[in-house]
């Protein structure tokens, strides 16, 4: 969810998102406006042009609108606090989540669903001053995913790849590293690892970052509910290796 950008945040983010494309050559790290299936409704030929050539991709959230945040907590009930940044605002909402893991590890890996969106709008006047307002603030409802404190397993990661290379602090090595934990931990009851994968996704798993300060590390935690499962999956339970059946694969696995 998101209102829209101005053009002077619009060419803001192709500004810095082309630097940081032009920075990594070779490889995807960000995504730059798309020609190819542009949607401009029934605005003009000169409209739709431009839009091809400079309007933003949706797939990241963006500090100054909102955008695809993608977070858990924000259910019914919930209040958001959005920056506005052109005559009324243009807010837009979508791709509603049945059930998603913090983090949405595997990109698409939430449950999607369709269904029925309430909103109630209040305008803060001269509201991004007074909050001192540079990104969404959020409010989340009491509707989300509860297990006691004492239900949720949970798993650690620092900033250590899988080669045994040291990154400074750098949390996206850590929480792959404390996903990778969890997929050895769970792949003993028989799941294979797409399977944990993307049950990581769209279980409502708990992630948080644990340590962004003690050189050289970066910390991060994830928290398995145990619920979600119909076996006992605590670390001193028998372990019973059973037939998950298959799940999707992808096309480069036979």
């Amino acid at each position: 969810m998101g209102c829209a950008p101005s053009a002077e945040i619009l060419a803001e983010w192709n500004r810095r998102e082309a630097e940081l494309i032009s920075a990594h050559a070779g490889k995807v790290v960000a995504k730059p406006p798309e020609p190819i299936n542009t949607h401009a409704g029934s605005a003009s030929e000169d409209i739709k042009a431009k839009v091809a050539m400079e309007g933003a991709r949706t797939i990241p959230g963006r500090g100054e609108h909102g955008g695809n945040t993608d977070i858990k907590n924000l259910s019914r009930g919930s209040k958001v606090y959005l920056p506005v940044h052109v005559p009324g605002a243009k807010f837009s909402v979508g791709d509603l989540h049945f059930s998603e893991g913090d983090g949405e590890i595997s990109f698409c890996g939430a449950i999607e669903m369709a269904g029925i969106i309430t909103l109630k709008f209040t305008v803060m006047k001269d509201g991004m001053s007074r909050l001192s307002m540079r990104s969404p603030i959020f409010l989340p409802g009491a509707v989300e995913p509860h297990y006691g404190p004492s239900r949720y397993l949970t798993f650690e990661g620092f900033s250590v790849d899988e080669n045994g290379k040291q990154h400074y602090l750098d949390a996206t090595v850590a929480y792959r590293q404390t996903c990778l934990r969890v997929i050895e931990y769970l792949r003993r009851y028989g799941y294979n690892d797409y399977q944990i994968y993307l049950l990581l996704s769209c279980a409502p798993v708990q992630g948080h970052i644990a340590g962004l300060v003690d050189i050289h590390n970066a910390c991060t935690t994830m928290g398995v509910p145990m619920d979600i499962f119909d076996f006992d999956i605590r670390p001193e339970a028998e372990v019973v290796k059973m037939d998950m059946g298959s799940c999707a694969f992808t096309s480069d696995v036979s």
